[in-house]
């Protein structure tokens, strides 16, 4: 299992996905604030059936789509597991729309590369985390709240 590192490239495709999709049509309006939280789980609804439930086990989530409709075209179901904390249900629901939009293909061909199976969950997980917590709203927020805690400590 070879961890797959990231190129500037590899980021700023992933980057240029999510500015697609918060633009498209489908979704502007439902970007209501740049960072998002709980709005991702309504956002997974608009393009899977997603179950929600509790099982007391590691399983955070899965995504399935190999089960074909009425008219023959793949349906995306995803399951979250709602023993979890809302914060890991919050990633995982990122994480599955990551790969309900097939981002890691998208990235295959936007940076002509290829990866394993381990390696697509690395793309799917950094997709996950620049859709929760963009870096040019995280840097900004960091820096403030580490100026401010020094000041503290300084008192």
């Amino acid at each position: 299992m070879e961890k797959l590192i990231f190129t500037d490239e590899m980021v700023s495709s992933i980057r240029q996905f999510i500015t697609e999709h918060r633009n498209s049509n489908d979704l502007k309006d439902r970007f209501k604030n740049s960072i998002l939280r709980d709005e991702v789980l309504d956002i997974l609804d608009l393009y899977c059936t997603v179950v929600y439930y509790p099982f007391e086990d590691k399983n955070h989530g899965f995504h399935i789509n190999d089960i074909p409709n009425s008219k023959g075209e793949d349906q995306h179901f995803v399951y979250i597991n709602t023993a979890q904390c809302m914060d890991r249900q919050i990633f995982t629901a990122a994480h599955e729309l990551g790969h309900v939009w097939k981002v890691d293909e998208y990235i295959q061909k936007k940076c002509n590369i290829s990866v394993s199976d381990s390696q697509t969950e690395d793309i799917i997980n950094r997709f996950a985390a620049e859709l929760l917590m963009p870096e040019d709203l995280f840097i900004p927020f960091f820096n403030y709240e580490y100026k401010e805690r020094m000041v503290e400590e300084d008192k």
